[in-house]
């Protein structure tokens, strides 16, 4: 694709318009942090609930649902469910790198599914 399609052209190994702009897009799961954040939360809050991963009959999206419907039915709060998602572990490289990032006025977004 023509890079002057969007008005924008090379400069420096970045791309630029009127202004330099850069994006920084982080995956999340086993990147930005270290750990698949969606069994994180139920092995650190009901690891009783971690063989329900097994059943194969159901959407990853649906199982999910269970899971967090199961969370709540075992009294787990939604401050709890938010201390638990804080304290998630993160690549410490990527905290740094997300420092920098704001420090140098980046747009950072993350994509993942």
């Amino acid at each position: 694709q023509n890079t002057h399609d969007f008005g924008m052209t090379p400069l420096g190994g970045r791309w630029s318009n009127s202004e330099d702009r850069v994006l920084v897009v982080w995956d999340y799961d086993w990147s930005l942090i270290n750990t698949n954040s969606d069994t994180f939360v139920v092995e650190q809050l009901r690891p009783e609930l971690m063989g329900r991963f097994d059943d194969s009959s159901l959407g990853w999206t649906e199982l999910m649902h269970s899971q967090v419907g199961a969370l709540f039915a075992a009294g787990v709060g939604r401050a709890e469910l938010q201390d638990c998602v804080a304290a998630v572990p993160a690549h410490a490289g990527c905290l740094a790198g997300i420092r920098h990032a704001a420090a140098a006025k980046a747009s950072q977004v993350i994509l993942s599914d």
